[in-house]
């Protein structure tokens, strides 16, 4: 993770624009093309007026009627289309029906009415193309609008939840996905740290990978990885040789600058892979990390052909080392994942840096804009993340997290972030692997770097809480630790249709609100309740072997505070000692 200042320069000019597009405009100043009708104000005044007292229940109702007055009469489909397609004829109405529904969707949340925020959000979404055409209109630029885009895709996402129950299965029967590239588990996840740093040292499932880190420009590959590895076995007593996975980052200390200058130093890199070759380590080579978040930006082609440049001698001299094209969990707003993707034929693994933090920059004032924006707060999400990178790269490449971790404590108000973090670190460490049989490994980054920029810790050091939760985590039976090589775990949808022995039903639920930290999972059979869980991922284990033989309903209650978010419901079906689980 590299923030400087250039970029968080950058990041409060976007942010300005953003926050001066997310709010009404004056009525006065907006294109109206004529008179506005005398009918507009008796609708509007009433709204203005709970807007100005911030009055959240008031401007619902006034809101929902504005937004209503504008259709006059049509369906708000029609009415988004007609509009988009002549934005400077219809500018005033644009603005007015889009910021209606903008603002019942915020305040709704603030007073709990769920209904008015999904409403109000699918509305906002709905007209969202109409309001970026008219934006031109006043001296905007329509792009900077995305953002906005992603806060209400976020929002909607978090309101219109779908639970989804797994079973955990050890026949192998359940989702999995195998690659042509090396050093790929079949099932299970290997997971490590930095050297130097061992949160599970000593623990019954020591880490299974590590991670070394080395500057391009100034360092020399043989001396950085040498030294940091024997600092390792010094220091922990593990031999190189038994690591499933050696991470080495081989980090552009210039940024965007460097990608040039590499096919240049063609003979200094061919001796670098010659060493790499010589250590037999099975090795992850991350070049140029992060490169799609860069403050000094690289142009895609050059970053490409170093990349490739680099591919090429790594596949002459090093068959043990494996490329790696690694991104940033949120990128520059202009660019995506794929701007500086190298292709297939020069990329094995596809690694991310997934931080997921309580303040942007640890900045304990930040605004619902930037958390929308850069993923923290209410928006710290590390599946909806990882489901975006799967979705790209997942039938390509095996998928994993090269760096990252949930923020223990934030360093400019002294606060210990770690009853935030639990429920965080449960959703990276349980539901990931339930969900996406691509992601293959997890680097946790147990490191504590000073920064004027990032005022957030990520070390276990801050933490002893975190720490064992951590160390529980990757005890798990779906996490590989030193010496294993696969998992007798896999895990597969109840809708797919699953069975399972009767005297070991072992369920999971996805139960994605995550707005609320503290939820109940309750499972019943036939109406009477067999067990609850208040742990992500809510795994029960259930001896149906009692049960009658033939069918019977399984329900899924997931309750906050005692009232009910979801249920689901089931299919069973037990014979022959056996349990087959289908969708209803």
């Amino acid at each position: 993770m590299k923030i400087t200042r250039k970029r968080t320069m950058a990041v409060a000019a976007i942010l300005t624009l953003v926050m001066v597009l997310t709010y009404i405009i004056p009525v006065a100043a907006i294109p109206h093309g004529g008179p506005i009708p005398g009918s507009f104000w008796p609708v509007f005044n009433p709204y203005n007026a709970a807007l100005d007292r911030d009055d959240s229940a008031a401007v619902v109702r006034y809101g929902r009627r504005l937004f209503d007055h504008m259709l006059s009469g049509q369906t708000a489909e029609a009415r988004a289309a007609e509009w988009e397609a002549n934005p400077a004829g219809f500018g005033f109405s644009i603005n007015i029906t889009y910021m209606a529904a903008y603002n019942v969707a915020h305040h709704a949340l603030r007073i709990n009415d769920g209904e008015n925020a999904i409403w109000g959000t699918e509305m906002a979404l709905l007209f969202m193309n109409a309001y970026q055409a008219f934006i031109p209109q006043i001296g905007g630029n329509p792009a900077d609008l995305e953002f906005t885009r992603t806060i209400l895709t976020g929002r909607l996402a978090s309101l219109t939840v779908q639970a989804v129950l797994f079973a955990e299965l050890r026949d192998g029967t359940g989702r999995i996905a195998e690659f042509d590239a090396p050093f790929v588990p079949r099932t299970g996840i290997f997971f490590g740290e930095p050297t130097g740093n061992s949160a599970v040292k000593g623990g019954p499932n020591p880490p299974s990978a590590v991670s070394i880190y080395v500057e391009f420009e100034t360092q020399d590959m043989r001396q950085r990885v040498t030294y940091d590895l024997r600092r390792n076995e010094t220091m922990f007593g593990v031999s190189r040789y038994d690591y499933s996975l050696v991470q080495i980052n081989w980090n552009f200390l210039h940024e965007g600058s460097t990608p040039a200058t590499i096919p240049a130093q063609g003979a200094r890199i061919t001796e670098a892979a010659r060493f790499l070759n010589k250590t037999g380590l099975p090795i992850l080579l991350r070049v140029g990390g992060e490169v799609d978040a860069w403050s000094n930006r690289a142009d895609p082609d050059e970053f490409i052909a170093a990349f490739r440049f680099i591919a090429n001698i790594m596949r002459r001299e090093a068959p043990n080392v494996a490329m790696v094209y690694s991104v940033n969990h949120f990128p520059h707003h202009d660019i995506d994942w794929m701007t500086y993707y190298p292709g297939e034929d020069y990329v094995d693994w596809i690694g991310i840096s997934l931080y997921v933090a309580r303040y942007f920059l640890g900045n304990p004032n930040t605004t619902p804009v930037e958390a929308a924006i850069f993923r923290t707060g209410e928006y710290a999400n590390p599946v909806a993340v990882m489901r975006e990178l799967v979705e790209m790269f997942g039938h390509r490449h095996p998928i994993y997290i090269s760096e990252g971790g949930v923020s223990l404590y934030n360093i400019s108000n002294s606060e210990d972030l770690t009853e935030w973090a639990l429920p965080r670190m449960r959703q990276l460490y349980a539901y990931i692997p339930m969900l996406f049989p691509e992601v293959k490994a997890i680097f946790w980054f147990n490191t504590y770097v000073p920064s004027d920029v990032v005022s957030m810790r990520f070390d276990f050091n801050t933490s002893s809480r975190a720490r064992e939760l951590y160390t529980q985590l990757v005890n798990t039976e779906y996490f590989l630790g030193r010496g294993q090589t696969e998992s007798p775990i896999t895990f597969a949808p109840a809708s797919d249709g699953v069975t399972l022995p009767a005297n070991a039903v072992a369920l999971l639920t996805y139960a994605p609100f995550f707005a609320y930290d503290e939820l109940v999972v309750q499972y019943f059979i036939n109406g009477q309740w067999r067990g609850q869980s208040n742990i992500i991922p809510y795994r029960l284990v259930l001896d149906l072997s009692g049960l009658e033989n033939g069918s019977h309903v399984l329900n899924v209650h997931i309750l906050h505070n005692g009232s009910r978010l979801q249920s689901l419901e089931y299919l069973m079906v037990k014979y022959s000692g056996m349990i087959a689980i289908s969708k209803l």
